[in-house]
């Protein structure tokens, strides 16, 4: 159900409120993916909000022609206070490590 963790800058700023984003399957629903988090990070989450990106529209080279990228479905997985995901807390010690500097 879960495809990957998104790692950018507003997701670092919402792992600070105990929020997680993650890219998630299209067929996935609210509670298939709370499963999937208790499943591989043995975390029961408290509130799975589920968004859905739309693809968008892009020209082929200098043609006018055009294609669509897919759409995403986003998760925002909330979780109780004191849990985490452990791959997330690595990343913020390195980008603490990289202000510093």
């Amino acid at each position: 159900m879960i495809v990957k963790p998104i790692v950018s800058e507003k997701s670092m700023r919402l792992v600070s409120q105990n929020i997680y984003m993650f890219v998630v399957e299209t067929v996935a629903n609210k509670k298939s993916i709370a499963g999937a988090i208790n499943e591989l990070y043995e975390v029961e989450p408290t509130n799975v909000r589920v968004y859905v990106r739309p693809g968008k529209e892009k020209r082929i080279a200098r043609s006018r022609k055009t294609t669509r990228t897919a759409s995403r479905k986003i998760a925002y997985v909330t979780l109780p206070e004191g849990k985490t995901i452990p791959g997330f807390d690595k990343v913020l010690e390195v980008e603490n490590e990289n202000e510093e500097s």
